[in-house]
């Protein structure tokens, strides 16, 4: 490494010399132009400097919302392959009669619960629609 890379005689910092020897005449006017135009107008640079702030902190948010996303999949995952394994253990737990024998009685409490639900909504939709009749 040292005498490959870092040896002032190395072939890569002699490519580097002789590129920046080349580009030397090239590239000062430019710097010293630029340079000029930047000191006579401070305005620019303030906004460059503003468009600069607002350009980061655009790419910060972007970062936080792909990591906030890619955290929520992973937690949603995580949650379904924790149920999927939890059903696995209530089932060996259990046994399969036993299981599906517990799955009928929830289901039927929920279909009963939507039952209610659906005459409580049947009855508050024939007491409007008798305010509205009588109204009009």
């Amino acid at each position: 490494v040292n005498r490959h890379i870092l040896s002032s005689s190395s072939p890569l910092n002699n490519l580097r010399r002789q590129f920046l020897d080349t580009m030397a005449p090239i590239a000062e006017p430019l710097v010293a132009r630029l340079n000029e135009i930047l000191v006579n107008s401070p305005d620019i640079v303030i906004l460059l400097l503003v468009v600069l702030v607002f350009v980061l902190a655009v790419q910060v948010l972007a970062w936080i919302r792909r990591m906030l996303v890619w955290l929520t999949g992973l937690l949603f995952r995580l949650m379904f392959w924790a149920a999927v394994a939890a059903a696995i253990a209530f089932v060996y737990q259990r046994g399969p009669e036993e299981t599906v024998r517990d799955l009928v009685v929830v289901v039927s409490k929920i279909a009963g619960y939507g039952a209610s639900l659906r005459d409580v909504w049947v009855a508050e939709y024939q007491r409007y629609d008798g305010q509205q009749n009588m109204a009009g």
